[in-house]
């Protein structure tokens, strides 16, 4: 159900949930279950024992859409709204299938082998989700899709980085093991350069993007303020002020306004 969706976004990515209030209705009401289908998908490692009930889990939900693909629909909340674009004609299915093909690399606890790696497995986290979010707001404009997926990439390359101390916590790591002395700072440094890159590449579109598309390009001031916050903390990824709230809602809503990101 819609309630469903804009709960578990709303409570787990609370950052585009309101990025996607800018949306109008009716697409924002697809857009969040794609959110909220990427939240169920990228939240599997964490809530099981094993790899291999996480690659179970996995292959439930490839032959539930399949399913769904078909006309049938299995037994969860989520397949609700997602039945909804399919019946819309706005169904992303090989998006879908793409994100939960790339949270294959989750069940693994083995560190990215280095920095092309770790933009890989972010690349590969983000971009469906990117396109099938494109697709339901019928845009296909290759400038504005470039800008929207380097957009994605910086957010979640950022995402890997914050979210450091979580994965230690499951004994996993995503990041690159660091050159000695360098350390992880190292590392992070490395990170923020790319997404800077891929930020900068966004707005050199600006003007060739579409207007419908600014929404999901608001994640880019997300960007900038943890980058900023990244570098005031020595670009250690364990420093407590990573975890603070991004920029406030109130420059965020003045942006979304203006059309600006």
């Amino acid at each position: 159900m819609e309630d469903y969706c804009l709960t578990q976004v709303r409570s787990q990515d609370p950052d585009r949930f309101y990025c996607a209030l800018f949306l109008p209705a009716e697409p924002r009401r697809a857009v969040m279950a794609l959110l909220a289908f990427n939240l169920e998908i990228a939240g599997i490692r964490e809530r099981v024992s094993e790899p291999m009930l996480g690659r179970i889990r996995l292959q439930w939900w490839r032959e539930a859409l399949e399913a769904l693909d078909q006309g049938q629909r299995r037994d969860h909340e989520l397949l609700i709204e997602l039945a909804a674009l399919r019946e819309q004609g706005i169904w992303p299915l090989k998006h879908l299938q793409d994100l939960i093909d790339a949270r294959e690399r989750d069940m693994e606890s083995d560190p990215c082998a280095d920095l092309n790696a770790l933009e890989a497995y972010a690349r590969e986290t983000s971009t469906p989700l990117a396109r099938a979010a494109l697709t339901i707001l019928g845009i296909d404009r290759d400038e504005t899709r470039e800008a929207v997926e380097k957009v994605a990439l910086a957010w979640a390359l950022i995402g890997l980085v914050r979210a450091v101390p979580f994965h230690r916590s499951m004994g996993r790591r995503l990041l690159p093991l660091p050159d000695p002395p360098a350390g992880d700072s190292a590392v992070v440094v490395g990170v923020t350069v790319r997404a800077r890159l891929h930020l900068n590449r966004a707005r050199a579109l600006r003007k060739q993007v579409a207007k419908a598309a600014h929404p999901l390009l608001l994640p880019a001031l997300l960007v900038d303020d943890h980058l900023a916050t990244l570098q005031g903390a020595g670009y250690d990824p364990e420093n407590p002020a990573l975890m603070r709230k991004g920029r406030k809602r109130l420059s965020l809503l003045l942006h979304g306004w203006l059309g600006r990101y």
